[in-house]
């Protein structure tokens, strides 16, 4: 049987703010099947370091955006 426990204080939560936005990718090497892409981190990082930045392109077909890649944000 769960034991429930009574807490009477207080509690600290830290929530980081969204961060900015990166900077605007620039094509650096492309050909056919590939691009090579470069983009200056977000000026501010909400207080949380950048995990990952997902990288997305517009369908062919259609004009939804899908998911293309993910890279590291220490990249």
């Amino acid at each position: 049987m769960p034991h429930c426990h009574n807490f009477n204080g207080h509690i600290r939560i830290y929530l980081p703010d969204e961060p900015s936005k990166p900077g605007r990718p620039e094509p650096k090497n492309w050909d056919k099947d590939f691009v090579d892409l470069e983009w200056a981190a977000p000026k501010d990082d909400g207080g949380a370091p950048i995990e990952k930045y997902i990288i997305q392109m517009r369908d062919k077909e259609g004009r939804a955006w899908v998911d293309a890649a993910t890279v590291p944000g220490s990249r």
